[in-house]
């Protein structure tokens, strides 16, 4: 890429945060995935690069509990904690843009809206920003936390219940679906889904939002 376009790029990304609207409507109007993407990406590998000694730490400790533990399986354990920590962090920008994308594109088919595949992608891309910072707000609390504890480092509301809160109780699964981060991010796809559609924004917000609580009743329920 050339100085201007990675000029550009990282006006949207900033932009996303400060003036999400017109941001939005410029990544629409020139939907250049990878350019997106790339960068995201990249932040969400190094945050997972910066956790991976407390999350690998953590999984050797659970590892070590377990009935079945045996010392010889150690170093594949360790192996395959670190490639799925890498894989999944390299993955799960452009895996969950594509599910969100998709999910909207098939409730706007019962609306009887419109809207470009390749431009909602793109726009819903850097919609993950907030999943970003709450990524790096995670990591800066995990690196100053010991390993054993790493379960309890969260961003949703479930960090004010008490630790005696049960994590398989409905108040805890409920709390812990409401992230601050992940309904910022909703809140951007419904200002994204509004200017690829050219819909009002209450629509898209009816829409993304009533996506979101289904995913909340099953996190509930499951």
């Amino acid at each position: 890429m050339s100085k201007e376009d990675i000029s550009g790029v990282f006006k949207n990304i900033i932009g996303v945060i400060v003036e999400p609207k017109a941001a939005l409507q410029r990544v629409s109007d020139n939907p250049k995935i990878l350019k997106y993407l790339i960068p995201i990406t990249l932040v969400q590998l190094i945050i997972s690069i910066i956790e991976l000694p407390k999350v690998v730490g953590f999984a050797m400790l659970n590892f070590q509990q377990a009935p079945n533990f045996s010392e010889n399986l150690v170093p594949i354990v360790r192996k395959t904690t670190i490639a799925t920590i890498i894989i999944t962090s390299m993955l799960s920008p452009i895996v969950i843009a594509v599910i969100i994308t998709a999910l909207i594109k098939l409730v706007t088919m019962f609306v009887e809206e419109e809207g470009n595949f390749k431009q909602l992608l793109a726009v819903n891309i850097l919609a993950y920003i907030p999943m970003i910072i709450g990524g790096i707000v995670g990591a800066v609390v995990i690196m100053f936390t010991e390993p054993q504890n790493i379960k309890n480092v969260t961003t949703s509301f479930a960090m004010f219940l008490s630790s005696s809160v049960s994590e398989t109780s409905t108040i805890y699964k409920l709390l812990s679906c409401l992230d601050i981060f992940v309904i910022w991010s909703a809140a951007l796809v419904s200002i994204a889904t509004s200017v690829v559609y050219k819909m009002n924004i209450k629509k898209s917000s009816a829409i993304v939002f009533g996506l979101y609580v289904i995913r909340i009743a099953i996190g509930v329920l499951v």
